[in-house]
C-alpha cells in the first residue's frame, strides 16, 4: 500500500493512499462469491449464476460495499504507516472502484501540535484581595435562615402585599383560544421577587383571597416558547392563598440545631471559615486561570478543529441535557441551534487551547496531567500572592 503526506498547516494532513491492484480483485472476488452463493435469480440454479449476470444486478451495491471496506481496513494501517495520530475522524474522498485498478482515496486528518514550551519562570498572577466583613456574616447567616424558613398562612388580613408567597390557580389563553399546557392549580408565587412574570405579580399585590384578575402579558419575540413568542397572552387568575415566610431566630438554638455548634458565636465564627475557604478557592482558580492564560499567550499554536467542534459538541449536550422540556424544540429548531454552536465556539477553542498547553506543559515537567500533580505546579509559576487570612486582613 503506498501512502503519501501532504502538510497542509501544522494541525491537518492529507494523506493519498492507493491500495494494490490485488486486494482490490481479491476482495471483489470474495464479495461477488458471497453474493453467488445467496442470490436466488430467476433461471439459474443456487451458486451458479454467472458474474456477469451478478455485476448486473448486484454490482453496484458489492462495489460499494467492498470500496467502504476497503477503506475502513486500509485507512488505520495507512496512518500508522505515515506515523500518524488522528484527533478526530477523518474526511475521505474515495475515487470509483474497478477491478484490475488499485483503490485510490484521500484522507484529512487532524493531528496534534508540536508545542514547544519555552520559558515558564515567574508566569504573572494576581490573587484577588478579599476582606470578610461582619456583613458578609451576616449574609451567610441570613442565607442559612432562609434555607430553613417555613411557609405560614397569613393571620389578620387577607390581602395580598409584596413579599407574600401567593397560591394561585390561572388558564392562560392566546386569541381566544386557551393555551395547550396554559392550565395550573395552586401555583406558588412570591410576589415582587421576579418568580413570575411582572405583570401578574403586579396585579396580584393588593388583591383579596378568591378575587380574580385578568391580566395580558406580552411576550418578546425571542422567548423560548415558540407558542408565546411575540403574542399577548391572557391570564385569567385567581388569588387561593397568602402565606409569609417565617425565618427562625438567629439564637443559639439554630447553632445547635443546624450549625452543628453550641452558641450563635460560635455558628458565626464557623461561617466566618466557610466564607473564607470559599474566598481561598475562588482565588486558586482565578491564578490558575492567569497562569494558563499566559502560558497560552507566550507560546502560540494552532488548534484541530476537529477538537473545537468536539467541545462545542460538548457544551451544547451539557446544555441540552439541563433543558428537560425544551430540548425538544431546541434540537427542532436548526437555526438557533447553529447559532448556539457559533456563540461556543471562541470558549471552546480557549478551553481546548488551555488543556493542550497544560499536557505540553505536563510533558515538559514530567508530570501526569490532573488537577491534583498540576495545581501546585501552577501556583509554583505564579508570582507571590500574599496571606490567607480570615478576620480583619485581605486573603
Amino acid at each position: 500500500m503506498q501512502v503519501t503526506i501532504e502538510e497542509l498547516n501544522t494541525t491537518r494532513r492529507k494523506l493519498a493512499v492507493e491500495v494494490p491492484v490485488d486486494d482490490v480483485s481479491a476482495e471483489l472476488d470474495r464479495a461477488f462469491g458471497r453474493v453467488q452463493r445467496q442470490a436466488k435469480l430467476k433461471g439459474f440454479r443456487p451458486g451458479k449464476a454467472p458474474r456477469a449476470v451478478l455485476e448486473k444486478f448486484f454490482g453496484d451495491q458489492v462495489r460499494a460495499d467492498v470500496l467502504s471496506h476497503l477503506i475502513e481496513h486500509s485507512f488505520s494501517d495507512a496512518v500508522k504507516q505515515a506515523g500518524l495520530r488522528p484527533v478526530g475522524p477523518p474526511e475521505i474522498v474515495p475515487e470509483s472502484i474497478e477491478a484490475g485498478k488499485p483503490l485510490r482515496y484521500s484522507a484529512m486528518i487532524d493531528v496534534l501540535p508540536k508545542i514547544e514550551i519555552g520559558d515558564t519562570a515567574g508566569l504573572p498572577a494576581k490573587r484577588p484581595r478579599r476582606v470578610i466583613t461582619d456583613e458578609d456574616v451576616d449574609r451567610a447567616l441570613t442565607q442559612l435562615r432562609e434555607s430553613l424558613a417555613e411557609l405560614r398562612p397569613v393571620e389578620g388580613r387577607d390581602e395580598a402585599r409584596e413579599g407574600d408567597f401567593v397560591s394561585i390557580d390561572y388558564a392562560a389563553s392566546v386569541g381566544g383560544k386557551p393555551l395547550p399546557g396554559g392550565q395550573r392549580e395552586n401555583r406558588l408565587m412570591e410576589l415582587g421577587k421576579g418568580s413570575g412574570p411582572a405583570e401578574i405579580e403586579r396585579a396580584l399585590v393588593g388583591a383579596k383571597l378568591g378575587e380574580q384578575k385578568i391580566v395580558e402579558v406580552e411576550f418578546p419575540k425571542e422567548h423560548s416558547d415558540a407558542s408565546v413568542a411575540g403574542k399577548t397572552v391572557r391570564f385569567d387568575v385567581t388569588l387561593r392563598g397568602i402565606r409569609e415566610k417565617i425565618l427562625p431566630p438567629a439564637d443559639d438554638e439554630l447553632a445547635k440545631e443546624h450549625g452543628e455548634c453550641t452558641t450563635l458565636e460560635e455558628l458565626r465564627a464557623k461561617l466566618r471559615e466557610r466564607i473564607a475557604e470559599s474566598y481561598r478557592r475562588e482565588g486558586d482558580e482565578q491564578v490558575r486561570g492567569q497562569v494558563l492564560e499566559e502560558l497560552v499567550r507566550r507560546n502560540p499554536f494552532e488548534v484541530p478543529q476537529s477538537l473545537i467542534g468536539r467541545q462545542v459538541d460538548a457544551f451544547v449536550e451539557d446544555l441540552m441535557s439541563r433543558l428537560g422540556d425544551q430540548r425538544a424544540e431546541l434540537e427542532r429548531d436548526a437555526q438557533r441551534l447553529e447559532k448556539l454552536r457559533e456563540d461556543y465556539r471562541p470558549r471552546a477553542e480557549q478551553q481546548v487551547r488551555a488543556m493542550l498547553a497544560l499536557d505540553a506543559f505536563a510533558e515538559k515537567s514530567g508530570i501526569a496531567v490532573t488537577d491534583q500533580d498540576v495545581d501546585p505546579r501552577i501556583g509554583d509559576l505564579a508570582m507571590p500572592a500574599g496571606d490567607h487570612t480570615t478576620r480583619g486582613r485581605a486573603i
